[in-house]
């Protein structure tokens, strides 16, 4: 039972990190295209639900469903009104849209522990871990603004544990091994935690296409032209992929 709390509580926290970016877009005026639990890679399931639009004049539009077995990573998808619409907005706000999935994971993960040092009786520590949480909240569009930066702690914090993991099972495999160690309430509560700074952390890394890299795509984008920003989106891009691929390989190496 307690493994299976530990898996729903994985994907609690990637429909809550794609949800946060869903409802940034939707404050911009957009709209997805596609959302998916798993990395869109086949094989995998699709379905099309139609969504109704924003008022009784717009039209419902649809929305395809996907979900993949490489559970590790969840994404939404814009339409390419919304693409265009992200692409016109300013920094701040498309750095909003891209890092709104960190900042939910970081309130997620203060929120728990709120609940687990309350209940040990740490009043104190947990009104300091809901203190940071409003913190957080006040200053997201500050805290998304300044991924790029805080990037580079996460990249080199990311690099450091795939070092020394290395030879470990990294992929879906060894993530579910590491969830199926829960075996109370309490474990439960710490491995969500866990679970909730790992994605934020993860995607705060400058590589495209984590939250990460794409602020600093905008940022790019803004300082120097689309140019830079390609190149930037090209070189990590394979990175990334190269990322993605080693850490499924892993589980069989």
């Amino acid at each position: 039972m307690w493994v299976a709390l530990a898996v729903l509580t994985l994907l609690v926290h990637l429909v809550v990190h794609e949800g946060a970016h869903a409802m940034a877009l939707r404050r911009l005026g957009g709209d997805i295209r596609e959302a998916g639990l798993g990395l869109p890679f086949p094989p995998r399931l699709r379905t099309t639900v139609q969504v109704r639009g924003r008022g009784r004049a717009e039209p419902s539009r649809p929305l395809v469903l996907s979900l993949s077995p490489w559970l590790i990573a969840a994404y939404v998808e814009p339409d390419d009104r919304s693409l265009k619409l992200i692409e016109q907005a300013r920094y701040r706000d498309r750095a909003w849209f891209a890092g709104a999935g960190v900042v939910a994971n970081l309130m997620a993960s203060a929120a728990l522990l709120v609940v687990l040092l309350g209940s040990r009786g740490a009043y104190l520590p947990a009104a300091a871990a809901a203190a940071a949480g409003v913190l957080i909240w006040s200053g997201r569009k500050m805290v998304t603004a300044a991924i790029p930066v805080l990037g580079v702690a996460a990249l080199v914090f990311v690099v450091a544990g795939l070092v020394g993991s290395a030879g470990q099972q990294n992929g879906p495999v060894g993530l579910f091994r590491l969830l199926a160690q829960t075996d109370g309430p309490r474990s439960l509560l710490i491995m969500a935690i866990a679970v909730g700074l790992s994605l934020a952390v993860l995607n705060c890394i400058p590589i495209f296409p984590f939250d990460g890299g794409r602020v600093m795509d905008a940022a790019l984008h803004d300082l120097f032209g689309d140019t830079a920003a390609s190149r930037f989106r090209a070189v990590t891009g394979a990175f990334a992929f190269s990322l993605i691929l080693y850490t499924i390989v892993s589980d069989w190496l």
